[in-house]
């Protein structure tokens, strides 16, 4: 079992923390955290910037904003875990079409097929 701390950045400063003693819980906790201060409604996917090391995992905000926000998980980082955050975050700017139910992009409220109907 591994332990895991994340951490959250407000301009370079420490902002909350939390640990994770399980790697079960890891991904859930990172990628809420994530969604907390790097918030896809106010963060475009081209804003943000999801970064790997051997021990680290980094999501910031690169925006420009007066604010810049990170994220940041420590501890053994593994290819399979990386790579499943990474899907979970690609998920912050996808949701699901009123209408039909089909995948669409952040900025839709319907897919293309049912506002032209």
């Amino acid at each position: 079992m591994s332990t895991y701390e994340i951490l959250a950045f407000e301009n370079h400063s420490l902002y909350d923390s939390v640990y994770v003693n399980t790697d079960a819980d890891v991904v859930n906790a990172f990628v809420k955290m994530c969604r907390r201060y790097v918030n896809p409604e106010y963060n475009s996917e081209e804003e943000v910037r999801l970064t790997k090391t051997k021990m680290t995992i980094s999501y910031r905000d690169s925006s420009g904003n007066d604010k810049p926000m990170m994220v940041q998980l420590i501890g053994v980082i593994t290819d399979e875990l990386y790579k499943t955050i990474q899907e979970k975050l690609k998920r912050f700017y996808i949701h699901n079409c009123e209408d039909c139910g089909v995948e669409v992009s952040l900025e839709r409220v319907v897919c293309a097929y049912c506002a032209n109907k």
